[in-house]
């Protein structure tokens, strides 16, 4: 396409009949002048290859749908249904199938509960529960998380050492006791294991990785659970590689790498001894459509076209069929699915993950749907043609920065991967973070103040409710001017007449 279409301007509607001559505009950078359009004939439309896919499936859904006017007109009286309509109507077979639930389970597969949802059905059982960043954010919105949150900070302030007010040690430890109270919460709930975490920000620190690791299982016993029920997962960053290998062969702690890229990265983490590997289905598709050389903003749709999720589902089952083959006694585990027909396209995962609104949806019966790719006859796998990139996991592994030593094109897939599932999970810690942080600076602000300190805070507040309440009595219209904290200590204090007895 010349530079010449590609900018005119279609959208003024210039007459149709001849126009008076007019200047032509000469741009930088062209070789002859671009003129003004002489009609409003719009311009042809610009096809990319990256849409030709999604404008396939929306033309598909026009022809199949009749349009306005083309819809057969329906008459007005009623009609009567014959006896024959309704039998035949009786004996035409469903076409839904079985539940995605039901299909998981004869198939030996597990549902891991990522949800705080107690309105669980006992028939459709969870094989174990997961908590993540995103929970511990979304939990502050309801009553009873919340409370965890406030007995976490109480119990962080009352053992600080030392008595010394340390924001950032009590923060830390306020969180982990958050994140262990709703851990105890899910495992109440559902008789399995529970798989926790670690702070993603200190993905690049294994041995803060560690520590934090063992601080929690610590707190889990102390509640009475056994480490043989409590799984960390860790981001298989090399320090995170390198935490949960510490963590398996020294501490006898199982562990779960998150945010696995491919066959490559898969068999690193097991060759580290990780009990557990899992494949974000989002962060990986987000990581396979960042390869393609196109415009940052149609990346978001090119991680949904089929040909992302035949790699992505490739690289599912390639990594299951290695482990197959080689024996190997690691669990593969799926998440982060964008709907229930990607779990039930993949046949050779361990278990899935689901939210609430997730596991509401397996119960339903659904339709059959295509296998995620036809499997060729054995000696030609792709579970066995890729295994001999995988040889070398132990030589990677050993080197300690596998990533920079992988091939190029497995790197950059590993490194957008890690990339995009890092970046939400740390944006949840920050914001659950700055939410208990306000708690904890307000505990520490009346644990430092005195009682006419703390109330000359409040002046302002008890202005403005007394001038609302007069007009509100007067009936006169108002505006609040402040959000009045009618609910905080020291308001509650300046008001109360408990130290002035003379003017009751």
């Amino acid at each position: 396409m010349s530079p010449t279409s590609a900018l005119t301007v279609s959208t003024y509607r210039t007459p149709r009949s001849p126009s008076p001559r007019k200047i032509s505009v000469q741009l930088f950078g062209f070789d002859r002048p671009i003129p003004f359009p002489k009609n409003s004939i719009p311009a042809p439309a610009v096809v990319t290859p990256l849409l030709v896919d999604a404008l396939r499936r929306v033309n598909a859904r026009s022809i199949l749908s009749p349009g306005i006017g083309q819809r057969p007109r329906q008459s007005v009286a009623p009609r009567s249904k014959s006896k024959d309509t309704k039998q035949a109507k009786q004996k035409t077979p469903s076409a839904a199938g079985p539940s995605l639930w039901k299909t998981l389970i004869s198939s030996g597969k597990g549902v891991i509960a990522e949800t705080m949802d107690r309105d669980r059905d006992p028939a459709t059982p969870y094989c174990a529960t997961m908590l993540t960043p995103q929970m511990l954010r979304e939990g502050l919105y309801t009553e009873e998380a919340s409370y965890h949150a406030q007995v976490a900070v109480k119990n962080a302030i009352e053992n600080r050492s030392h008595k010394e007010w340390k924001i950032d040690s009590i923060l830390s430890e306020a969180m982990e006791n958050y994140t262990v109270a709703l851990g105890v919460e899910l495992m109440e709930a559902v008789a399995g294991p529970h798989f926790t975490f670690v702070d993603p920000r200190n993905h690049d620190d294994a041995r803060a990785m560690v520590r934090q690791a063992l601080r929690l299982m610590r707190l889990f016993a102390k509640h009475g659970y056994r480490r043989d029920r409590i799984i960390i997962s860790i981001p298989a960053t090399e320090a995170g590689v390198e935490a949960a290998k510490k963590l398996e062969r020294t501490h006898f702690v199982r562990t779960n790498l998150l945010y696995v890229s491919g066959l490559t990265h898969a068999a690193i983490c097991a060759e580290a001894g990780a009990s557990f590997v899992m494949y974000s289905y989002a962060a990986l598709s987000h990581g396979i459509a960042q390869r393609t050389p196109t415009n940052p903003f149609a990346r978001i749709v090119e991680a949904l076209i089929p040909s992302t999720k035949r790699l992505a589902d490739e690289a599912v089952e390639s990594t299951a069929e290695y482990f197959r083959a080689q024996n190997i006694k690691t669990t593969v585990l799926l998440s982060g699915i964008h709907s229930l027909n990607e779990a039930q396209r993949l046949k050779n995962f361990d278990s899935v993950v689901l939210n609430a609104n997730q596991s509401c949806q397996a119960k339903v019966p659904m339709a059959a749907v295509p296998p995620a790719r036809t499997r060729p006859p054995v000696e030609r796998s792709p579970g066995k043609t890729r295994a001999r990139e995988a040889q070398s996991a132990a030589s990677l592994l050993a080197s300690g920065a596998f990533l920079s030593a992988m091939p190029a094109e497995t790197r950059e897939i590993a490194s957008d991967t890690l990339a995009q599932g890092l970046k939400e999970s740390m944006e949840w810690m920050h914001k659950t973070c700055i939410h208990i942080l306000e708690h904890l600076q307000a505990e520490a602000q009346l644990a430092h103040i005195d009682d006419k300190a703390l109330e000359e805070c409040y002046e302002e507040d008890v202005n403005e409710q007394f001038r609302i309440s007069v007009l509100y009595a007067t009936g006169a219209p108002f505006e609040q001017r402040i959000r009045v904290r009618a609910r905080d200590v020291g308001f509650r204090m300046l008001c109360s007449m408990w130290d002035r007895p003379e003017t009751l």
